[in-house]
């Protein structure tokens, strides 16, 4: 037989599946029965009201509708962007971020790792171009300077026959 001290109160208690001892395990599923009711019926509360309401830290209210103990009155919580502040639906928001945000955030996060891609890329394709076109300018004239400087006698062969 295991004892292990329960995270709520502290008492000694026999271990089992929960950290909790009994008395503090019904409390919680009592305050998970209330929190859903209150929910059902104040539909669009937000997490921070919520919170006051029930005298938890605003992370343990998260943490609770996370974990699945409330079921589908996570669906009714709002909260707010932590970006832009806009409310939200609790089950629709990426981390603390609205969809907008979030995806602003991971571009900003791109940019951040390839800066040099990211933001200079239209100077980049532009010099690609530039280089790309020179060299295709240079093999066109390639066939014409080859017969100018063979008619003058300045290539590498009529040289090499020279001095033999």
């Amino acid at each position: 037989m295991e004892l292990e001290n329960c995270k709520r109160c502290g008492r000694l208690f026999k271990k089992g599946i929960c950290a909790l001892c009994g008395t503090c395990y019904e409390y919680e599923q009592e305050l998970h029965k209330e929190i859903y009711r209150f929910i059902q019926a104040n539909k669009g509360i937000s997490i921070e009201k919520l919170a006051e309401k029930f005298d938890i830290p605003q992370q343990e209210m998260e943490t609770l509708l996370f974990s699945g103990a409330l079921g589908t009155a996570v669906q009714l919580v709002t909260s707010q962007c932590a970006m832009c502040k806009c409310e939200m639906t609790f089950i629709n928001r990426i981390g603390h971020f609205c969809y907008n945000c979030n995806q602003f955030v991971e571009r900003s996060v791109v940019e951040s790792k390839y800066p040099y891609e990211s933001r200079y890329k239209a100077e980049i394709e532009m010099i690609r171009q530039s280089l790309s076109e020179k060299k295709a300018d240079r093999s066109a004239d390639l066939p014409s300077l080859k017969s100018k400087a063979e008619n003058q006698g300045l290539g590498f062969r009529s040289k090499f026959r020279e001095n033999r």
